[in-house]
């Protein structure tokens, strides 16, 4: 604590912030930006499927557009 002896005190605000939920989902969602083939992003697919419970559902996040096409 800080006596201000009545003067008035502003703090400073550095604004650095986090995405901690975007970070979290980038940790879990499918990340097809490097691969340069269906084949290669069925397979991770494929991979994550037989590794996550059905009930969990599979995300995919970088490196497909919405109309199924890759980024690049």
């Amino acid at each position: 604590m800080i006596d201000a002896r009545g003067h008035f005190v502003m703090p400073g605000f550095i604004e650095g912030h986090g995405h901690f939920s975007g970070l979290g989902f980038s940790l879990v969602n499918l990340n097809f930006l490097n691969d340069r083939s269906w084949e290669a992003i069925i397979a991770k697919v494929e991979e994550r499927a037989g590794n996550t419970p059905k009930a969990h559902g599979l995300r995919a996040g970088a490196g497909i557009r919405k109309n199924g096409t890759a980024c690049r």
